[in-house]
């Protein structure tokens, strides 16, 4: 058997035992409802720190395409897995 394939089994192996030893704490801790409220914290954090950013971002572009070009224009930003649809 090759070098190369045998430790790159043999490291596989060891990260699934490691991981099957491991499970039902990990998913204990993970499910605990103090770890549930958060994760649901960090996510309210992270949406408001994008909206933030976003209405920072949609203000200073409209200054600027007021500047350039006498009217504001309309930004559109998609993020996530939003996407565009053309017919």
């Amino acid at each position: 058997m090759n070098s190369q394939l045998s430790t790159s089994l043999d490291a596989n192996l060891k990260h699934i035992t490691v991981t099957l030893a491991t499970w039902d704490a990990v998913w204990e801790v993970y499910l605990d409802p103090k770890w549930a409220r958060q994760r649901l914290r960090l996510y309210g954090a992270q949406d408001r720190t994008l909206e933030q950013f976003f209405m920072e971002l949609e203000e200073e572009m409209a200054e600027l395409s007021m500047k350039l070009h006498g009217r504001a224009q309309q930004l559109v930003v998609f993020f996530g897995a939003a996407g565009i649809v053309e017919d």
